[in-house]
């Protein structure tokens, strides 16, 4: 599917506002667009043990735990050009590691919207 459709579809105004850079896929994989749709798809089923372990995390105030569960969705995102919620992961990370709840509190608002962005725009380029 051409990255225009795609931008249409999924009613995100400009190519710059959509949630993955398709280029890392290509960087660490090579050009393989059935083994990109595999990696994608597996990511994007992932995302619900994610949000079941930070769910649980912050509901016990779990610093570490919340930390741990950043840590590993950034990695992944990263893997899959998902730039924009590693970087919140990152955040999340740091303010969790810091115990700076005012800080976790806020990266932690901002992690659902994001993977929700990058999952409908993976859904939608199935």
């Amino acid at each position: 599917m051409e990255q225009s459709a795609i931008v249409s579809d999924c009613n995100f105004d400009t190519p710059q506002d959509i949630p993955l850079n398709e280029s890392v896929l290509v960087e660490l994989f090579g050009e393989d667009p059935e083994l990109h749709g595999i990696l994608l798809s597996e990511f994007k089923d992932s995302c619900q043990g994610y949000h079941a372990e930070f769910s649980a995390a912050w509901d016990t105030h779990d610093a570490e735990g919340i930390k741990f569960a950043a840590h590993k969705l950034k990695s992944s995102s990263r893997t899959v050009g998902a730039e924009e919620l590693a970087d919140i992961c990152n955040q999340l990370e740091k303010s969790a590691k810091a115990q700076d709840w005012p800080q976790t509190s806020l990266w932690y608002q901002q992690v659902f919207p994001a993977v929700d962005r990058v999952c409908q725009y993976i859904a939608v380029r199935e």
